[in-house]
């Protein structure tokens, strides 16, 4: 909700009750799902229904929301502010994080989302931060999400692969051009 209270549940209607929505009531098929500007989003389908989830710009907080509902969760309670882009993986479990530094340098990271081990927590994950390098002017998942491909402007364009997290990084790509016409 990004009021500092650690519902797990947050109407559409920003009520703090985590109400679902009743049986009889239509939900229009394009609608708005959140009232503050959004990070990056990702899709994750089940037989009964979708689910959207996204990271709160300012925050960096994670939220789910629900095709069939006007029910909104936040699922992490780390706060991670000034995320500009987020790139998530297919399967939802994480995703790219990019912000600006005050010296214009882009800062990447991939946020890996873990099943809370506490039961008493008002969030259902926590966050695992691995550092990726600074730089990083595009970055791309593979659509089994298990690697990722980056470009860094250093001494001209350079691209490599790796693992989400930043491990096994090769360098496929060297071109003496920093930009394309």
């Amino acid at each position: 909700s990004g009021n500092g209270n650690n519902d797990a549940g947050i109407g559409a209607n920003g009520n703090q009750d985590g109400f679902s929505n009743p049986e009889n009531q239509n939900l229009s098929k394009l609608r708005k799902i959140y009232s503050k500007p959004v990070a990056g989003a990702v899709l994750i389908t089940d037989k009964a229904t979708t689910t959207i989830r996204f990271i709160e710009k300012a925050t960096g907080n994670v939220y789910e929301a629900y095709s069939d509902s006007t029910t909104i969760k936040r699922l992490t309670n780390e706060t991670i502010p000034a995320i500009s882009r987020a790139v998530w993986l297919k399967t939802g479990s994480g995703f790219i994080a990019q912000k600006a530094t005050v010296n214009d340098l882009i800062e990447t990271s991939f946020i890996s989302l873990k099943r809370s081990a506490t039961t008493t927590s008002n969030t259902q994950y926590e966050t695992v931060i691995s550092k990726l390098p600074t730089g990083i002017i595009d970055v791309v998942v593979s659509p089994d999400s298990k690697k990722i491909f980056y470009l860094i402007k250093e001494s001209g364009s350079k691209g490599f692969i790796s693992n989400p997290d930043g491990t096994s990084k090769t360098e496929v790509f060297n071109n003496f051009l920093s930009s394309w016409i």
